[in-house]
C-alpha cells in the first residue's frame, strides 16, 4: 500500500490520481488573444474620451498588442527604448523579457497608429524620459480632457427655485421636484 504513507489518507491520494488522470489534457489552457480589430475599435474608444487616463490606455493596448507584450514588460518600457522610423511607423527596443532571460534583447515594430498613440500619450502627460508609463497614480485631475481646463463638477443639487423634472418611482408620468 503505497497510499498508506501518504498523510493525506488512502482515499485522498486515490481521488487526486483519478482527477490528474481525468483532466491531464486539460491544462490551464491558454486565452485566445485581442484580435487587431478589438484593439483597433477598443483603442481608439479610450482614446476618443480625451482624458489622459484614455490616452494611456489607448497606448497600452496598442504597444501590447503591436509587440506582443506581456504586462511586465510593458511596465518596462521606457521612453528611450523607442525610436521613430520612416513614414510614422517606429521600434521598440526591449532589453531584456520572460523568454530573454541572458538580456540579448530584441526590437520589434511599432505601427503608425501606436506611435500616434503614444505620442498623444506623451505629450498630454508630460512624460519625456523614463518610464513610459510611470508606476506613480494619475493625477487628481486625470479625467479632465487632456491638456485642457479641469471642468467644474457639477452640483449634486439644482440651484434653489429651480424646477426640474424626474420620473416619478412606478409610473411612466414625470414629477415636477421644486427645491
Amino acid at each position: 500500500f503505497a497510499d498508506a504513507d501518504d498523510p493525506r489518507g488512502p482515499l485522498t491520494a486515490r481521488t487526486l490520481r483519478a482527477l490528474k488522470r481525468r483532466h491531464v489534457e486539460r491544462g490551464r489552457g491558454q486565452v485566445d488573444g485581442l484580435r487587431r480589430s478589438n484593439v483597433d475599435a477598443v483603442a481608439r474608444l479610450a482614446a476618443a474620451e480625451g482624458t489622459l487616463l484614455g490616452l494611456r490606455d489607448a497606448a497600452l493596448l496598442r504597444l501590447g498588442s503591436d509587440a506582443f507584450l506581456r504586462v511586465s514588460e510593458l511596465a518596462a518600457v521606457e521612453v528611450e527604448h523607442l525610436e521613430a522610423g520612416e513614414g510614422g511607423s517606429g521600434s521598440l527596443r526591449l532589453p531584456r523579457s520572460k523568454t530573454d532571460q541572458e538580456g540579448e534583447g530584441k526590437t520589434l515594430y511599432v505601427c503608425r497608429a501606436t506611435m500616434a498613440a503614444i505620442g498623444a500619450w506623451r505629450e498630454a502627460s508630460g512624460v519625456s524620459s523614463g518610464p513610459l508609463f510611470p508606476e506613480e497614480p494619475p493625477p487628481p485631475n486625470s479625467c479632465r480632457p487632456a491638456g485642457g481646463p479641469t471642468r467644474e463638477p457639477r452640483s449634486a443639487t439644482p440651484p434653489t427655485n429651480s424646477p426640474r423634472t424626474a420620473p416619478s418611482h412606478g409610473t411612466s408620468k414625470t414629477a415636477t421636484i421644486v427645491s
